[in-house]
C-alpha cells in the first residue's frame, strides 16, 4: 500500500514541477515581451520552437535541480511522457485563458500545441539523462 502512495507522490510531483515551469514561462511572456509574443502570435512555428528550446532548456535546468528521477518506476516514466504533455497543454490554455482576463475562448489550438511542445522536450530531457 506504501508503494502505491509512493508511486502516486511522484507522478503528482513530477506534474506540478512542470506546471509550475509553464505557468512562470506563461507569466514571463505577459510581463516583458511584447515583441516576442506578438512574433508568436504572428508565426506559430516561431512559436513553437520558442515553446520547445525553451522546455530543452528548463528541462537541463532541473537536472541542476534534481539529478535523480523523481519517477523511479520505468512504466511510470513512461505515462509521466505520455500523458504530462496533455495536461501541461491544457495547462497552458487556462493561463492564458486567465492571464487574459477570461475574455477569450478557454481551448487555443496553438497554446495547447505550445504546451505540449514544451512539455514534451522538457519531459525528454529528464527521461533521457536521469539514470
Amino acid at each position: 500500500m506504501e508503494a502505491i502512495f509512493e508511486v502516486i507522490f511522484q507522478i503528482i510531483f513530477e506534474v506540478v514541477f512542470e506546471v509550475i515551469a509553464q505557468i512562470l514561462v506563461e507569466l514571463g511572456f505577459e510581463a516583458g515581451a511584447k515583441y516576442l509574443r506578438s512574433s508568436i502570435r504572428n508565426n506559430p512555428i516561431f512559436g513553437g520552437i520558442f515553446y520547445f528550446s525553451f522546455g530543452l532548456i528548463l528541462g537541463g535546468l532541473s537536472l541542476l535541480i534534481f539529478p535523480e528521477p523523481i519517477v523511479k518506476s520505468s512504466f511510470i516514466k513512461m505515462l509521466n511522457f505520455v500523458f504530462s504533455p496533455v495536461l501541461i497543454g491544457f495547462s497552458l490554455c487556462f493561463t492564458n485563458w486567465i492571464l487574459k482576463g477570461r475574455k477569450e475562448e478557454f481551448f487555443q489550438l496553438d497554446k495547447f500545441i505550445f504546451g505540449i511542445l514544451f512539455a514534451l522536450s522538457y519531459s525528454f530531457i529528464r527521461f533521457m539523462f536521469t539514470n
